[in-house]
């Protein structure tokens, strides 16, 4: 006799995806080998396609609050759909759908018609990925006194695992906030390009509208630079960055864990 292969998929799995099929694309029939209790297949199968396509954009609902509420409901809704049908998250964890989702989107048409929503879908994935980021302590500017200034300058800093900085041609961060209240959205005080700090140091995730010179900093730090490199990197963008103002606003946000 043969050994059995444990992976060789079985009727049962083959009746488990035609399942699965159906129900993420609608235009697909029930399988008909499913059985239902009562009442016909196929109104059955309709109300549990129904039920978790709701769920699944229910989902993207309450990642993306603000996108959605920017576009409408029923909109972000049809966003949703087409992300779905096209390219489905693999994993189960909803949380992990949100960079995918930002990335297919990015690439499609809806670009056009809202090119500023693919920032803000982005910069809600970051705050998603914050919210959800490792824990990590804070060192305080009054630990670094130990080395000498010279020397610090050739140091890099250990940054918060859950910082992340988002770019955009539009005031996106802004935007963001303008959104976090009950009832109309807050007149926008800002326009144009923004980058948005996003963090989360302590219980809380923060979103921080930074300056072009602070971006620049913060990058150069991400990708390992000393910081004198960073300092840098900032005073190529703004030639009144000043070091020391801008070394103890990041200590103070709790966002430095470590000297490299």
């Amino acid at each position: 006799m043969p050994p059995h292969d444990a992976t060789a998929p079985t009727p049962a799995d083959a009746i488990v995806a035609r399942f699965a099929a159906a129900i993420a694309d609608p235009a697909l029939p029930p399988p008909t080998d499913a059985i239902v209790a009562r009442g016909d297949l196929a109104s059955r199968f309709a109300v549990y396609r129904n039920n978790a396509w709701v769920a699944r954009l229910g989902v993207l609902d309450d990642l993306f609050p603000v996108s959605r509420r920017l576009v409408g409901d029923e909109a972000f809704r049809a966003i949703g759909r087409r992300f779905f049908l096209s390219d489905p998250p693999i994993g189960p964890v909803a949380q992990e759908w949100a960079d995918p989702f930002a990335d297919r989107l990015g690439a499609s048409d809806v670009a056009e018609v809202w090119p500023w929503l693919v920032d803000m879908v982005r910069l809600e994935a970051a705050w998603m990925r914050a919210h959800h980021a490792g824990e990590a302590a804070p060192i305080a500017l009054a630990d670094c006194a130990a080395i000498a200034p010279e020397a610090l300058m050739r140091h890099g800093l250990r940054l918060h695992p859950s910082l992340s900085l988002t770019a955009s041609a539009f005031p996106i961060g802004s935007i963001w906030a303008a959104h976090q209240g009950v009832g109309e959205p807050a007149p926008l005080a800002t326009e144009g390009p923004e980058t948005v700090l996003v963090a989360r140091p302590d219980a809380e995730v923060i979103v921080v509208v930074v300056t072009s010179a602070d971006a620049a900093f913060v990058a150069a730090l991400m990708l390992g630079e000393s910081l004198g490199a960073a300092a840098d990197a900032a005073l190529d963008v703004a030639a009144d960055f000043d070091l020391g103002d801008r070394l103890t606003a990041l200590f103070r946000l709790g966002v430095v864990i470590g000297i490299a």
